[in-house]
C-alpha cells in the first residue's frame, strides 16, 4: 500500500466510523425492554455481580436462554463491572462492537480484492443499513455484533494465510506466520460460535472465498484439491460440535418445536418466503419489527418465492465464471441463514431482523459490484451520486429505526403498528405497561392477544392478576382457573387465585389453593405468608407454623416476626415472642404495632423476670408518639406499663385519656376492659394478663 493509498484507506476509516456513531449517537439513550433483557442482564444475578470465578463457570454450563454462548454470557458481565445497570454503558458496547465490524469489514474486503471504494462501499451499507438497527440498539443481541467481530477476525486470518500458503516452502518465516494465521482464524471462529452458534456456516463460507477473491478453486469446471478440503475439517469440526451443543440445549430449553407439532411443509414454506421478505427489506427496509409472528404461505405465495430464489441461483451460478461477486455474494446470503431460517423452527418469529447483520454482507458485495459493473459507462460521476443517494436513504432510515428502541412501549407499539396478530408484542407491552401503572390498556392488550392465542396459561395469568389489581375478581378467577388449565403445576397461579378466591369463594377452596402452592413449591414465601394470614382470620392454630416456615424462608420479614410473637404470647411462650417482637420492631423502626405489644408483654407478664417497668414505659410511650397518642389500645398499654413501673397516678391519667378516645369511637368492649384497668390501677394493683 503506498502513503497515498494508505492516506485514503484511514480516511474512508475515519469516515466510516463517524458516520455510524451519528447515525446510532440516540441509541445510548435507550433503555431495557422486557424481552430477553432481564434474562440476559436486568434479572441475571450472575451477570450483575460481573466477572467472578462463579460467573465465569456458570457462563460455561449454563443453558440459559436456549443457547450456549458462555462469551456473551462473559461480555454482559464484563459491561455490569464497568456500567452496573445503567443501560446506556450497554448500548455503547453494543455500538463499539459495530463500528469495529464496519472497520473489520472494509479491511477484510479492501485487502482480500485491491477494491478500496467498493470496499468502502460495502463496509458503509454494512454499518448503516436499518435492517442491522436490532442486532445494535437491543442489549440482548451483544452476541450479534460480538460474534460477527470473531467471524470477521478469523475471516481475515484466513485470508492472510490462504494469500501465504503458495509462498511458505521458499520462506520458514513465512512458513511460520501462515500457520500462525490459520492457528488465529480457528481461534476465532470457535469464540465467534461461543458468541452466537449461528456461525456455524463459516467453512462453506470459506470454501466461497476460496473462488474469489482467493481464486483458489476453479470453475467452471468445479475443481477443489485435496489440501483447500482438510484445511477445513477443524473448521467443520468446530461447526458440527457447536450444532450439537446447540440443538441439544435448545431443545432441552423447549426453543425447538417438535416435528410433529410443526410439520416440515409450512417450515419450508415459511423459509423460501422469508429469504425473499429478506431481499425486500433490504431494498426497501420498511416496517421493521422486533418480531414478525409466525403465518401460514399459501401454495402460490411458497411457489413464487421457490421460482425467484431458483432463478437467481441458477443465474449465479451461469455468470459464476465471468462474474464470481455475485455468485459468492448470492449464496453468502443463502447459506449464512440456513441455521435461522426456520428449517429447524426456534421460537416464534418468521423471520428476525438480527438475523440478517452477517448474510447482508453478501448482498452488498453482490450489488456493489455488481452497480460498478453496470456503471462503468456511465462514469464515475454517476456511481459516486448514486452511491451517496443510497448511503444517506440509510442513514436516515436508520436514525428513524433506533428511535423506536427507546422503551419496550415503543418498540412493542411499532410492531404491533406494522404487524398483524403479534402475540408477543400485545403480551409483552401489556406487562410493561401495567408496571406502569396503566392496567387498563394493559387489560386492552392482554386481551388482544389471547384472541390470537385463546390458551395461552401465562397471559390469563397475567389478565388475571391485572384484574384482581382493579377490583374485578369475578373475571380475574375465571382466568386465573385457565391459566391453571394450561399449566395445573403453577404455584403463583395457585397462590393467587387463592387470594382473590377469599372475596368469594369458599374457605375450602381457598385452603386447598394455598395448600397445592406450597406443595408445588415448598419455598414460596409469599404463599406460606398468605395462607398464615389466612389461617389467622379462620382462627386456625396452623398459622403459627406457616408464618414460622415464612421466618426461615425470609428471615427479614417483619410481618412474619410481628405475627409470629402475638401468637406465641397467646400460646404463653413469652419469651420466643419477646424476640420475635423485638425482632420486628428492629426490621421496621418507627412501627408502633410491635413497640405496642412488646410494651403490654414487659407490662403485665406474670413471669416477674420477664416484667420490666421502665423498659416498658419507654416503648410505650414510643409507639403512642408515633400514632401521636390518637390509639386507645396504645394508651391503655402505656397505663399498664405506667402502672408497673408504680407510677399509678400517671397510669390513671392515661387509662382515662384512653377510655375518652373508647368512648368517642364507639369501642363499647375496650371501654369495658379499661374500667376494669381504672379500678387497680386505683388500688395501687399492676395489671396481669400473660
Amino acid at each position: 500500500m503506498n502513503s497515498q493509498n494508505r492516506k485514503h484507506f484511514y480516511i474512508i476509516c475515519f469516515f466510516l466510523a463517524l458516520i455510524t456513531l451519528a447515525s446510532f449517537a440516540s441509541v445510548t439513550r435507550c433503555g431495557f425492554i422486557n424481552f430477553d433483557d432481564p434474562d440476559y442482564v436486568t434479572e441475571n444475578k450472575f451477570v450483575q455481580q460481573g466477572i467472578t470465578l462463579d460467573g465465569t463457570i456458570w457462563a460455561f454450563q449454563t443453558g440459559r436462554t436456549g443457547n450456549w454462548h458462555p462469551v456473551t454470557w462473559l461480555s454482559h458481565m464484563l459491561d455490569c463491572q464497568f456500567y452496573g445497570l445503567k443501560p446506556s454503558g450497554h448500548h455503547f458496547t453494543n455500538l463499539l462492537f459495530h463500528i469495529a465490524n464496519t472497520l473489520l469489514l472494509f479491511s477484510i474486503l479492501r485487502s482480500a480484492t485491491g477494491a478500496q471504494w467498493r470496499s468502502a462501499l460495502v463496509a458503509a451499507l454494512f454499518a448503516l443499513h436499518p435492517l442491522h438497527v436490532e442486532s445494535v440498539a437491543w442489549i440482548s443481541e451483544r452476541k450479534d455484533v460480538l460474534s460477527t467481530f470473531f467471524l470477521l477476525l478469523a475471516l481475515g486470518n484466513y485470508f492472510r494465510y490462504a494469500k501465504s500458503f503458495a509462498n511458505t516452502i521458499e520462506s520458514p518465516t513465512r512458513k511460520f506466520q501462515s500457520q500462525s494465521n490459520y492457528l488465529l482464524a480457528l481461534a476465532f471462529f470457535a469464540l465467534g460460535l461461543m458468541s452466537k452458534p449461528m456461525l456455524v456456516t463459516l467453512p462453506f463460507l470459506l470454501l466461497l472465498l476460496d473462488f474469489w477473491p482467493l481464486r483458489r478453486i476453479q470453475f467452471p469446471p468445479l475443481k477443489i484439491n485435496r489440501l483447500i478440503l482438510s484445511e477445513k475439517l477443524p473448521f467443520f469440526a468446530l461447526s458440527l460440535l457447536s450444532s450439537f451443543v446447540t440443538f441439544f440445549v435448545q431443545k432441552e430449553g423447549g426453543a425447538v418445536s417438535s416435528l410433529v407439532h410443526l410439520s416440515l411443509l409450512p417450515r419450508v414454506a415459511n423459509a423460501l418466503v422469508s429469504y425473499c421478505r429478506y431481499l425486500g427489506k433490504t431494498i426497501w427496509p420498511l416496517d421493521l419489527a422486533l418480531l414478525y409472528p409466525l403465518q401460514q404461505w399459501n401454495l402460490w405465495q411458497t411457489l413464487s418465492a421457490a421460482v425467484f430464489l431458483l432463478a437467481i441461483t441458477f443465474l449465479a451460478i451461469r455468470t459464476a465464471a465471468r462474474r464470481p461477486y455475485f455468485a459468492v455474494g448470492w449464496f453468502w446470503f443463502l447459506g449464512t441463514l440456513v441455521p435461522v431460517i426456520g428449517i429447524v423452527q426456534v421460537g416464534v418469529q418468521s423471520m428476525a431482523d438480527r438475523y440478517s447483520y452477517v448474510p447482508l454482507i453478501g448482498l452488498f458485495i453482490a450489488l456493489v459490484w455488481g452497480m460498478q459493473e453496470l456503471l462503468q459507462k456511465a462514469g464515475r460521476q454517476v456511481a459516486f451520486i448514486l452511491s451517496a443517494l443510497a448511503v444517506f436513504a440509510c442513514v436516515m432510515a436508520t436514525r428513524a429505526q433506533v428511535q423506536y428502541w427507546q422503551n419496550a412501549v415503543t418498540i412493542f407499539e411499532r410492531a404491533l403498528a406494522v404487524t398483524k396478530n403479534n402475540f408477543t408484542a400485545h403480551t409483552n407491552l401489556g406487562v410493561v405497561l401495567g408496571r406502569q401503572g396503566r392496567v387498563a390498556e394493559s387489560i386492552q392488550h392482554y386481551r388482544a392477544a389471547l384472541k390470537v392465542k385463546p390458551d395461552h396459561g401465562e397471559t390469563h395469568y397475567n389478565l388475571a392478576n391485572a384484574l384482581a389489581r382493579i377490583g374485578e375478581t369475578t373475571e380475574a378467577i375465571t382466568h386465573y382457573q385457565a391459566a391453571l388449565k394450561a399449566n395445573p403445576n403453577d404455584a403463583q397461579a395457585h397462590n393467587n387465585l387463592a387470594v382473590v378466591l377469599q372475596t368469594s369463594g369458599t374457605a375450602q377452596e381457598v385452603e386447598l389453593h394455598f395448600r397445592e402452592a406450597i406443595r408445588l413449591n415448598p419455598d414460596h414465601g409469599e404463599a406460606h405468608f398468605n395462607f398464615a394470614v389466612f389461617l389467622l382470620k379462620q382462627g386456625k392454630a396452623e398459622a403459627l407454623p406457616q408464618f414460622l416456615e415464612v421466618i426461615r424462608l425470609d428471615p427479614a420479614n417483619e410481618q412474619a416476626h410481628f405475627q409470629s410473637g402475638i401468637l406465641l404470647a397467646g400460646r404463653k411462650q413469652l419469651p420466643a415472642s419477646i424476640e420475635h417482637l423485638r425482632t420486628a420492631a428492629r426490621l421496621k423502626p418507627g412501627w408502633p404495632a410491635p413497640l405496642n405489644f412488646l410494651a403490654r408483654i414487659l407490662a403485665a407478664s406474670n413471669d416477674p423476670q420477664i416484667r420490666n417497668g421502665k423498659e416498658a414505659v419507654q416503648l410505650a410511650g414510643r409507639a403512642c408518639e408515633l400514632v401521636r397518642y390518637e390509639n386507645p389500645v396504645y394508651l391503655d398499654t402505656l397505663a399498664a406499663a405506667l402502672a408497673e413501673a408504680g407510677q399509678f397516678a400517671e397510669a390513671i391519667q392515661a387509662s382515662e385519656q384512653s377510655k375518652k378516645l373508647a368512648v368517642k369511637l364507639g369501642q363499647s368492649k375496650l371501654v369495658e376492659q379499661i374500667d376494669a384497668h381504672l379500678e387497680r390501677f386505683h388500688s395501687n394493683q399492676p395489671l396481669r394478663e400473660f
